[in-house]
């Protein structure tokens, strides 16, 4: 499948861990356009990576 112009690879995030309470900065990804399958799963898997052995209280 060819990308469109308006599509950014995943290879183009980049993931920032900062603390672990404010988890990490993500770059690379323009909210203001929809999300791929790929964007959203590496998206989600750098927020579990994150929050990896830390017990969350709701």
């Amino acid at each position: 499948m060819a990308m469109s112009a308006e599509m950014m690879p995943v290879e183009a995030m980049s993931v920032t861990p900062r603390s672990p309470a404010l988890g990490a900065a993500i770059a690379g990804v323009d909210l203001r356009k929809p999300l791929d399958a790929a964007t959203v799963k590496a998206i989600n898997d750098a927020f579990e990576r994150c929050i990896e052995g830390q017990a969350l209280g709701f």
